[in-house]
């Protein structure tokens, strides 16, 4: 998932509690520009958060994930 900041208040009104709620059984990461110092619990819906300001930054994170997937991946032997 994407959003700008991630905040207690991500999920009041918008599409990201709806993705939260339908991907509930899915690996989690959200990409964002900047975290807030409220996230308190709503870190916890995620596998992982990471802060990616910039075009450099979001490719990075989006590397990040994909490795962090794959370990699993072969951690489970779904990989040749």
């Amino acid at each position: 998932m994407g959003e700008g900041r991630l905040d207690s208040q991500s999920t009041d009104g918008k599409i990201i509690a709806a993705l939260l709620a339908r991907a509930s059984r899915l690996r989690r990461f959200a990409v964002v520009g900047s975290v807030g110092d409220d996230l308190a619990d709503m870190a916890s819906e995620f596998d992982q958060v990471l802060v990616a300001s910039d075009e450099s930054a979001r490719v990075e994170a989006g590397r990040a994930i994909a490795l962090r997937l794959r370990a699993s991946a072969a951690r489970r032997g779904q990989l040749g």
